[in-house]
């Protein structure tokens, strides 16, 4: 299949597509990336303009089969004569999957989806239940569950190396942005060797987090680091995710990390018993980071069986896989496809371009 890949700004969105492009490729297919934060334009009128002069462009050269983004930035919307909300791709009758590591209900995300959603074309993969059954309730079709995943090609074990172990080692480690919730719990964990990575921490209300805060990680590079030479890796979950597990856990686990996190009820169907270490109370935590520090064999094991099940069942690639079934299965694939009936293409392009120039 041949598919554009819909990038922009942000923290997680940029590294979730460019894990999904990789394995597209690694599959076999056809990939093209349309980065969507690289257009500008004097004013926010212009820029749109340049935007939607982008999409058809891009369309006309790469033809895909099918377009897949972040949330809603796989969406490229204008006004049509009625002056309704449009998507663009969707329009043309190019299916459109939206990847949702984010809570689908946000105002100005929800705003997004809800005006321009194509029942027959949009496809919604949400990384948590809870959002599912809502969005469904609201009267979205094509709204599924899909668990977050690991690439395990940038996150591994690696080979013992002295001088990052010093940098980026610790007993305990914590990587993610400062809460309100975050600080209550690492306070608890304040007296052991601890490490805190992420954004805000020099904030921190609690002294002794600041003076524990290494700055804020690179996702490329650094990350895979932290988890091999920290001990111990916790994972304290947002808000949102009600049942779900965050990137944290699937890219620690990938890395051979051990990690103890907040319970989650997807932990039960996603792994077996022995693959990872939850805590239910806070009182809980600092009895088990003390008992796994003073026993290296039992917490080596753990991240060993936690590292093989991402390896086996959650990286990227099982899920681009998941992808490509569901819209097989729906028959989005079957001839003709929308780009070969040209006149028709090339006649809503026009339609899309005129009604962003007025």
């Amino acid at each position: 299949m041949r598919i554009l890949v819909v990038t922009s700004t942000g923290k997680a969105g940029p590294h979730v597509m460019r894990d999904f492009a990789e394995s597209f490729r690694d599959a076999g297919h056809v990939v093209d990336v349309f980065d969507v934060s690289a257009i500008q334009g004097e004013t926010p009128a212009k820029r749109f303009i340049n935007l939607v002069t982008a999409a058809v462009d891009k369309l006309n050269a790469f033809a895909p089969d099918m377009a897949i983004g972040y949330g809603a930035n796989a969406c490229v919307i204008y006004a049509d004569e009625n002056n309704k909300p449009v998507d663009f791709f969707t329009s043309l009758g190019m299916p459109t999957v939206c990847v949702f590591y984010d809570s689908p209900l946000e105002d100005s995300i929800f705003y997004n989806i809800e005006k321009i959603d194509n029942p027959k074309l949009h496809y919604y993969l949400v990384w948590d239940g809870f959002y599912v059954d809502d969005m469904k309730k609201l009267g979205f079709e094509k709204v599924y569950y899909m668990p977050i995943a690991a690439n395990t090609d940038r996150f591994r074990k690696l080979d013992f190396n002295s001088e990052d172990a010093r940098k980026y080692g610790a007993d305990v480690s914590f990587v993610g942005s400062r809460t309100p919730k975050r600080e209550r719990v690492l306070r608890e964990l304040a007296d052991f060797d601890l490490a805190v990575w992420g954004y805000d921490w020099e904030n921190a209300s609690d002294e002794k987090l600041r003076k524990l805060a290494r700055g804020v990680a690179d996702n490329e590079t650094e990350l895979v680091k932290i988890y091999n030479y920290s001990k111990i890796n916790i994972n304290i979950t947002v808000d949102q995710g009600v049942s779900s597990l965050n990137m944290r856990v699937f890219d620690c686990l990938a890395s051979g990390g051990f990690l103890i996190s907040d319970y989650k009820q997807d932990f039960d169907s996603l792994f077996a018993p022995g693959e990872a270490v939850t805590f239910r109370e806070l009182s809980e935590l600092p009895r088990m980071v003390g008992h796994y520090l003073e026993n290296d064999e039992e917490r080596i094991t753990i991240a060993e069986k936690g590292r093989l099940r991402v390896a086996a069942d959650h990286s990227y690639s099982k899920r681009a896989e998941l992808i490509m079934s569901l819209l097989e299965k729906d028959g989005m694939f079957a001839r003709p496809r929308w780009w070969e009936g040209m006149a028709v293409k090339n006649a809503a392009m026009e339609h899309a371009l005129a009604e962003a120039v007025v």
